[in-house]
């Protein structure tokens, strides 16, 4: 990770990452280069951050602001002002009552993130009158409603004196010090149409108003504890996806270095439709996406030409997993179609059907054909070619499946079975439609 830069072309903030990709006898052959535009960054803190009482900095490790919410547009690319960063350094990770670099008194939260941008800071605040505004006002009413009720029984006791007025008293007592203890659930149990009996129940009611609140208390905090809980599983989610992708692309790249016809047009295609099945995943934040979509998007490309399609199966959500595997399968059979099979000559014909067998508490199984007509005679290779090797390796080993592939006289026949335990809902409503 580098740190804050304006781009001399684009003249925008961002910040710069780099991986080295190395070949199988780890020599350095290239260089994975990115930019998150900054602009961009601040503009997802604040379509997800609609809190104005919240506040967002994240510096890198020179101490300069890369996102400021939500009064970022005079803060980015300046640094941290000083005394802000000898705190940061003498103090370290944690949470603290303070003043923010815009002056306002919060409760912060400094931390370090993980990995690659170890060395950045972010610090997250809440203003410190919301963070502490329910229980400041339940502890002014809890202090209110105790020394109500003392002055009250203290009042009672000195005007009337009497036995009958010194136990309700005291019962009010003991209840004053049980929710000053913290036990908001016990209930004095006055009753009557008398004084103490109105008050108590007034009391009553007060502690329960207060009970209520705190118990909501509690479940936010929960839930933003969980909330934090799933977001570190969405991080490392994506950290294993990131790198299941940079492996293939390096075996892609590895592959195009052998030879083969237009090896840099086929490594670019097959890089393309990596990079267009992510397209799909990103559109649902990385939970799954059709399997009509995922073909739709390799066999575009071929619309409108002199060859058609036939597409049948009923509505599928594919997993992340299924959809990336898939998409490269469907990609590598669409391209031989291209070159040797049914689409490289007119009048040439693809069918895809598809089904899913199985119940929906049961372990459910996709059972895909690809079947090629009216083209070329299919002719079984002389080696086993890298798209084999792909298409083999992303249904068996990836998805724990099976593929058979039949080199018929009539054409292409490729079987993909792969089973579908965890994935979204099956429409099992056929739709059958031609292009």
């Amino acid at each position: 990770m580098g740190t804050y830069a304006r781009g001399n072309a684009s003249r925008r903030d961002s910040l710069h990452f780099a991986q080295p990709l190395h070949d199988a006898d780890g020599g350095t052959v290239g260089v994975l280069a990115a930019a998150v535009d900054l602009g961009w960054l601040d503009g997802y803190l604040r379509r997800n951050l609609r809190l104005p009482s919240t506040s967002v900095t994240v510096a890198d490790g020179d101490g300069t602001i890369l996102v400021r919410y939500p009064d970022g547009a005079g803060w980015v690319g300046k640094p941290v002002p000083p005394e802000r960063q000898r705190i940061l350094l003498t103090r370290g990770e944690g949470v603290r009552v303070d003043f923010g670099i815009d002056g306002r008194e919060r409760v912060l939260a400094n931390a370090r993130p993980v990995g690659t941008a170890s060395a950045a800071w972010v610090t997250v605040g809440r203003d410190r009158d919301v963070a502490f505004a329910d229980v400041d006002a339940a502890s002014r009413r809890g202090l209110v409603l105790i020394a109500l009720g003392a002055v009250l029984a203290v009042a009672a006791a000195l005007l009337a004196g009497r036995a009958f007025i010194r136990r309700p008293f005291d019962r009010l007592l003991r209840t004053a010090s049980r929710w000053q203890a913290g036990d908001l659930a016990a209930r004095n149990g006055l009753e009557g149409s008398d004084e103490f009996g109105r008050l108590g129940r007034k009391l009553d009611a007060m502690a329960a108003t207060l009970q209520r609140n705190e118990t909501e208390l509690r479940e936010e905090i929960r839930n933003g504890r969980a909330m934090q809980e799933r977001q570190v599983t969405m991080l490392h989610e994506l950290n294993h996806r990131v790198k299941n992708t940079l492996a293939t692309v390096q075996a892609l790249a590895r592959q195009s270095t052998r030879g083969g016809d237009a090896p840099g047009e086929r490594l670019e295609a097959r890089i393309l439709a990596l990079s267009k099945t992510h397209d799909l995943l990103t559109q649902d934040d990385w939970s799954g996406a059709p399997l009509r979509a995922v073909l739709e998007n390799e066999i575009e490309p071929y619309r409108g030409s002199d060859v058609r399609f036939v597409i049948d199966g009923p509505d599928v959500d594919l997993p992340p997993r299924h959809v990336l595997s898939l998409g490269m399968t469907l990609h590598e059979l669409v391209t031989n179609a291209a070159k040797y099979g049914a689409l490289s000559v007119p009048g040439g014909e693809v069918r895809v059907a598809w089904s899913v067998a199985g119940g929906e508490g049961g372990d459910r199984r996709l059972r895909l054909d690809w079947i090629e007509a009216n083209g070329p005679p299919a002719v079984p290779p002389e080696r086993r070619g890298f798209g084999t090797r792909l298409i083999t390796v992303s249904v068996e080993r990836e998805l724990d499946g099976q593929v058979t592939l039949d080199f018929a006289k009539a054409g292409l026949r490729v079987g993909v079975d792969v089973p579908l335990t965890g994935t979204g809902a099956v429409h099992l409503s056929p739709l059958a439609t031609t292009h």
